[in-house]
């Protein structure tokens, strides 16, 4: 299995991502990322420079944040043949070695995830959680395949998923719990409806259902890549540099060592982007010796 595309779908708020995912993902790994907008390029600084971006308009009948994240995986059914990650916009790779050689001895007919020690071939209540909606890694027609995405157009999927009622926050988190981890309560610097953010994980939970049971079906062959993993017996806590480590403008307490032998995973940013933008170059630069030019 070789990646030829990755997918990432963004609101012109969390733009400001975008130019240093798709240099990255195209100068270092030669794969080519695609950006699902959900507004106007004109509103935002994006450059397809590195990459294309596709503008969408809202349906203001729909829940607009699933609309948001369903819309990078439904984009994967775009090219059947070739192969897709799905990127997430405020995650940045560190290490090229978990999205070339530790993917390349798996058959092209598989689907595969690549977030370390977060997923089993259990049943899908049973992975210690949900499949994180990115890493998600397999062909157009296998993604298509594994999520039903030629069952109805877009918009159907997104009334029909939201309207079975399985897959969100909704009868879990109250309002007011909304608003304390997301809201106006939360100190959060980028912000969304709190009533949108009941639905901010459906797509990681319609996700992880639908794999397991096309998986079990036998309609698609899953296997994680655990197996495969760089760093398999390390948490997602000690192979990532997380925003939480970002206090007086800078990432602290990450481990160098590391960072420069590719042993770290991925970095989960602080937001919003223009807050950490220098500390974040400097550890892209110094991870992959090469000086950023967008």
């Amino acid at each position: 299995m070789k990646i030829d595309k990755i997918v990432f779908s963004s609101s012109e708020e969390f733009s400001p991502f975008w130019n240093l995912q798709s240099f990255i993902w195209k100068e270092i790994f030669n794969i080519e990322p695609v950006c699902v907008l959900w507004g106007e390029v004109k509103n935002t600084n994006m450059s397809d420079k590195y990459g294309t971006i596709i503008e969408k308009q809202y349906n203001p009948n729909l829940v607009k944040s699933f609309q948001l994240t369903w819309s990078k995986f439904y984009q994967t059914m775009s090219e059947s043949d070739k192969t897709w990650i799905i990127g997430d916009m405020d995650l940045y790779p560190l290490q090229t070695g978990l999205f070339t050689d530790v993917i390349k001895n798996i058959d092209d007919d598989v689907y595969t995830h690549l977030a370390s020690n977060v997923v089993t071939n259990q049943r899908y209540e049973d992975f210690g959680g949900y499949l994180p909606a990115y890493f998600h890694v397999a062909k157009g027609k296998t993604f298509e395949k594994a999520l039903s995405l030629n069952e109805g157009t877009f918009e159907e999927q997104v009334y029909s998923i939201i309207n079975d009622g399985r897959f969100t926050y909704k009868n879990e988190v109250t309002l007011d719990a909304a608003k304390n981890m997301f809201g106006a309560n939360s100190g959060n610097k980028v912000l969304i409806n709190e009533e949108e953010y009941l639905y901010w994980l459906t797509d990681e939970r319609y996700t992880s259902f639908k794999i397991y049971d096309s998986h079990k079906k036998g309609i698609i062959n899953f296997k994680t890549s655990i197996e495969y993993q760089i760093n398999a017996h390390e948490s997602p806590s000690q192979t990532r540099i997380d925003r939480k480590s970002f206090y007086y403008n800078a990432y602290q307490n990450y481990n160098n060592s590391m960072l420069i032998n590719n042993q770290l995973i991925d970095i989960h940013c602080h937001r919003p982007f223009e807050q950490q933008k220098d500390s974040l170059y400097q550890i892209i630069e110094k991870c992959f010796k090469k000086e950023i030019k967008i």
